[in-house]
């Protein structure tokens, strides 16, 4: 295998972009993936990284993978780039078949490039080029993947989150853009190369998210890479094909995976390798095959399944059979083994060895991260071994807290076992609850929170209609404050609590204790659903119903191209209230899930209360009985407690380019600041809200909010002049 592997965190001071913080540390972590999973050479490897991922040098990183000579024709090469990502409006001349391109955004962007020139990004239609004559020289096994988006990073509301996008720039690219690359290969052709474009033959490409949807980043690391790199954990990519990678990634807060190219069903990397080498040890005792060296510790849960062989000699040979896992310990894994051969002789023995390769591994329930002091304690011992009064859990044990959702820790002071918040979007969210260092106590605060994750990420992985596109790109839920109008009946007061790209966002305190939220879910699609909606509390545990439809109902409560209102209208649910899970919390997190189908079920499996009152039911079986279509979108939610703030004044300045409201701006900033340039708070690509400290002892603040100008006779432009304002208007 051949890699290319970019990340970008620091772009150039002039260029007003901010500073990504987990770009290269994604690409550091792809880079030792591979030679750590694969045995991938060091000198098969190219990085760049900052200042080195310049324009020039990224376009001769790709062509030099074409014309390598140690790279042979159908060996596996991985593209791989973490950084910005931004669209531009295409030249007419280029026949691109949409006003706008994607490009990505190298670390010399903007950069003075000879007179009257600057560097631009990398478009679709140069990297699509260069795909291709790379394709045509090396074979068609190329992986591309990006962990970046076109959209902007708007208005992010939490300062841990970064979006990997700056949106669309306002100038068009040149036409002659890249033609000595372009040119020379569509001689004979009008094909247009838009490398992303789903029947592409050249490569697969991985993406972080739908083309509408941000990708985020989250401290130091984008949540795409996370969990990408997640879901090959204790995986034979020879048996994992690139689509059903994205099935395995589950469900991602507000970014939906996606997966394009004409050889999506292929395994990966065409199974010329594989990160799976080890030839594992199975003894056979009393119908029951136990697998050495593959536990809970390996990556190995539940329905993990084995090709077993009599012998190491064997293994280019069929197997003789495949074993499916039914019970896991630390390290070794259990699984029936009931065939019959055609000649019996040789297994008449109570005991039998074999050999055994991992076939296929099904997506853990739990990443859990245990300290060496807890896993040497009698409790974990005795819960990680077999025990016939126990059910088994169906959890990965991971040696660095980088792959894990959360982690065990031992508290010196009250001698109990604490638990610790480990995704990085959940970092800050404090676990209060407790466990005494027993086997049961143990053994029952896991499958409590196997069963909470699950069901948070559960995601229908083989839709069948519903034109098999993602679910959150078809229903929105907005959430508002309700207020009684002189009739006593609830109504919204203010906007859309839901602000797109980062969730609901609520500080509570004394003024709003009691204050009631209500919600609209809208239905974008031709067909009519039945409407689920929940509350995760990731500092409980707990999944709380907020509405299901009437019972049995006759006929499906949300019409397509529709509106339910919940808490207020007629759908019959009460108003919701939000408050902190324990009094000791200053900040709690949790998530909004909603669930259509086409058909009613049964939802109340899914409820389950806090992690302090486990009642025994840990199972996390989702739906009792599954619908045909179904799907489930996730909306962040945190609570943050605080007093009430003082509305801050706006003042808005309207203009155009040439009437010198660029000029009125640098000024204006420089009178204040000593600078002509100020970062915005809020920024699409038409809006940009600044927050002002005006001089004086009290430093009263004021929101500049720059709006754009009709300046042309272009519709198209004044469409998303008017979407811009709407989504800038929605987060205040």
């Amino acid at each position: 295998m051949h890699a290319l592997i970019i990340g970008i965190d620091d772009y150039l001071e002039n260029t007003g972009i901010d500073k990504l913080r987990g770009a290269v540390a994604d690409a550091d972590r792809i880079r030792n993936w591979l030679i750590d999973d694969f045995q991938v050479s060091p000198f098969q490897i190219r990085d760049l990284r900052n200042e080195k991922a310049t324009r020039g040098a990224i376009i001769q990183a790709l062509v030099d993978l074409s014309i390598n000579p140690r790279i042979q024709h159908d060996d596996p090469i991985l593209i791989y780039y973490a950084g910005y990502g931004s669209e531009a409006l295409a030249p007419k001349r280029w026949r691109w078949g949409s006003p706008r391109i994607q490009m990505i955004v190298p670390w010399d962007y903007k950069h003075p490039d000879g007179h009257d020139r600057v560097v631009w990004g990398i478009p679709d239609r140069t990297l699509g080029v260069l795909l291709d004559q790379m394709a045509k020289r090396k074979g068609n096994n190329i992986t591309v993947v990006f962990d970046s988006c076109s959209s902007d990073y708007g208005s992010q509301l939490r300062s841990e989150v970064r979006v990997r996008g700056i949106g669309l720039q306002e100038r068009e690219l040149p036409a002659d853009l890249d033609e000595d690359l372009v040119l020379p290969s569509t001689v004979g052709s009008r094909a247009l190369h838009n490398f992303q474009r789903r029947g592409s033959r050249s490569h697969v490409f991985l993406s972080a998210c739908a083309l509408h949807e941000r990708a985020s980043e989250i401290k130091s690391t984008g949540t795409f890479t996370r969990a990408f790199l997640r879901a090959l954990k204790g995986t034979n990519t020879a048996e994992v094909t690139y689509e059903g990678l994205i099935e395995r990634m589950g469900n991602l807060p507000l970014q939906t995976p996606q997966c394009e190219g004409y050889y999506r069903t292929r395994f990966l990397f065409d199974r010329k390798v594989s990160n799976i080498k080890s030839v594992l040890s199975a003894t056979l005792k009393n119908g029951s095959l136990t697998i050495a060296g593959a536990g809970a510790f390996h990556g190995i849960s539940i329905g993990s399944q084995f090709a077993i062989w009599r012998s190491q000699s064997d293994l280019p040979n069929n197997p003789l059979v495949i074993v499916t896992v039914n019970a896991v310990r630390g390290h070794e894994s259990m699984a029936p083994f009931k065939q019959k051969f055609e000649s019996m002789a040789p297994f008449r023995m109570k005991v039998r060895r074999f050999v055994a390769q991992i076939k296929e591994n099904p997506k853990p329930q739990l990443f859990i991260h245990v300290p060496q002091s807890i896993q040497n304690m009698d409790c974990f011992i005795s819960m990680i071994s077999e025990n016939e009064n126990r059910h088994p859990l169906s959890i990965i044990i991971t040696q660095d807290a980088f792959s894990a959702s959360i982690g065990l820790t031992y508290l010196d002071d009250t001698q109990e076992i604490g638990f610790k918040m480990l995704n990085p979007e959940e970092q800050g969210q404090e676990i209060r609850h407790t466990i005494e260092t027993t086997a049961d106590d143990l053994h029952g605060a896991l499958s409590h929170l196997c069963s909470y994750y699950y069901l948070r990420d559960y995601a229908n992985t083989n839709p069948r209609t519903m034109e098999d596109t993602v679910p959150s790109s078809k229903f929105t839920i907005d959430m508002f404050t309700l207020e009684e109008n002189d009739e006593e009946i609830y109504m919204p007061s203010g906007p859309n609590l839901n602000i797109e790209g980062t969730g609901v966002e609520l500080t509570l305190g004394p003024h709003n204790e009691e204050e009631p939220y209500g919600f609209k879910i809208t239905n974008n699609t031709n067909f009519p659903v039945f409407p689920y909606l929940f509350y995760f509390n990731s500092s409980d545990f707990s999944i709380t119903l907020i509405y299901q439809p009437t019972a049995i109902a006759p006929s499906p409560s949300l019409p397509g191209h529709s509106s339910l209102k919940v808490g207020y209208g007629s759908a019959g649910a009460t108003p919701q209230n939000f408050d902190f899970s324990d009094d000791n919390l200053d900040l709690e997190q949790g998530y909004l899930r909603l669930y259509v189908s086409n058909q009613y079920v049964d939802p109340s499996y899914l409820e389950q209360g806090p992690i302090s009152g486990r009642t025994g039911r840990t199972k996390g079986v989702g739906f009792r009985h599954h619908p045909s279509i179904w799907g489930a979108i996730t909306v962040p939610m945190t609570l943050t407690r605080g007093e009430e703030s003082t509305p801050v004044r706006m003042i808005g300045v309207i203009g155009s380019r040439a009437n010198g409201k660029s000029t009125f701006l640098e000024e204006f900033f420089y009178s204040l600041y000593g600078t002509t340039s100020l970062r915005p708070r809020f920024a699409n690509e038409f809006v940009k809200e600044y927050l002002i400290k005006l001089p004086g002892p009290d430093e009263e603040e004021l929101a500049f909010v720059d709006l754009p100008a009709f300046e042309d006779n272009n519709i198209d432009t004044h469409v998303s002049m008017l979407q811009a304002m709407v989504s800038y208007m929605a987060t205040q």
